[in-house]
């Protein structure tokens, strides 16, 4: 199906008089056969309350999926929405799956929305009418963390400040990842190419106009959390790694610390063995200060070697999804 940078209102034969844009609703998915028609019925239901069904489009992305996926979303659209649904040949990330979502999406106006139930979609009408009155992009900015576990919440709120205090960015401490925003910032997205960009960073930092519309998140509608520890960490070191030079500049700076500190330690040892009586302490000091030193060693070739890395994956030029397969439908006809 040619898919044309932007939808006209005439479809099915029938003609659309309204003149509000039309929307794209990008939503990616891992393993969420489960949660991810519940997700939809909801959508749906408040698209067609808000009068928007016939100015919106759908777009699922399964992230390399081993599930049902694919098939649930079909089902649950076939019918009933404007839909593309793409198959990711593997499991990307979301970021990378929100990505290839964007390059399908046609709508003047675009909405990131998770697949899990959390993100109410009862909030995209007033994110909406903010995009409307010439916000470039509108956050959905969660009211708390109250639904997460503490420990979660925890780690999340000690990153988050950790992260402003590196990068100097005023990041809400909930984060940001429900958004909505236009055309043109699509666009200008696209100009980024890097492989480990955190995307909702990305687009806070562009310097469009932004406005926020709060919200209460809400708990799981089914299945389980597909947000390992290890996927939270790498996201964690990209965000930082992105946008701050901070990690090498602080490692420098404790190289200079401990250097500092041998040599005065060094030079009390001489001064000591000249002037007094008192032996030299012998292996217990060499030990620490071997010990001391090899971290610090070990400590700065890791935070160099996440920037080579990732100027590594870069230089290789590998794309950064496959798509195994799109299945796309025309706008459904008026009842």
């Amino acid at each position: 199906m040619h898919r044309n940078a932007v939808k006209p209102l005439v479809s099915c034969g029938i003609v659309h008089t309204t003149d509000r844009p039309h929307l794209s609703i990008i939503i990616p998915a891992w393993n969420e056969e489960a949660a991810l028609p519940l997700t939809l019925d909801s959508l749906l239901t408040v698209l067609e309350a808000e009068n928007l069904r016939d100015r919106s489009e759908i777009v699922v992305v399964s992230d390399g999926s081993t599930d049902t996926t694919v098939a649930a979303a079909t089902a649950s659209l076939k019918g009933r929405a404007e839909y593309v649904v793409v198959d990711l040949a593997r499991n990307v990330g979301s970021h990378a799956a929100i990505r290839c979502g964007l390059s399908h999406a046609s709508g003047d106006h675009i909405v990131v929305l998770s697949a899990d139930g959390q993100d109410p979609p009862d909030t995209i009408p007033p994110m909406l009418q903010k995009l409307e009155s010439g916000s470039d992009i509108v956050w959905g900015l969660r009211a708390g963390r109250d639904n997460d576990p503490f420990s979660k919440r925890a780690s999340a709120g000690a990153f988050y400040r950790m992260f402003r205090w590196l990068t100097g960015l005023e990041y809400p401490p909930s984060g940001l990842d429900f958004v909505g925003f236009t055309k043109q910032v699509n666009s200008a997205v696209s100009q980024y190419t890097e492989r480990n960009l955190p995307l909702f960073l990305l687009i806070y930092n562009l310097g469009y106009s932004q406005a926020v519309v709060p919200y209460e998140r809400a708990e799981r509608v089914a299945g389980t959390s597909g947000w390992s520890f290890r996927k939270r960490t790498k996201l964690a070191v990209d965000m930082i790694t992105a946008f701050s030079a901070a990690p090498i500049r602080l490692v420098s700076l404790l190289g200079v610390i401990v250097a500092f500190l041998g040599f005065s330690f060094g030079l009390l040892t001489m001064i000591r063995a000249i002037v007094t009586d008192i032996p030299v302490s012998g292996w217990s000091s060499m030990i620490v200060l071997t010990s001391v030193m090899s971290g610090t060693i070990l400590l700065g070739i890791a935070a160099i070697g996440e920037y080579v890395w990732r100027s590594l994956d870069e230089t290789r030029g590998r794309p950064i999804y496959l798509e195994r397969d799109v299945l796309a439908s025309e706008r459904p006809k008026d009842p």
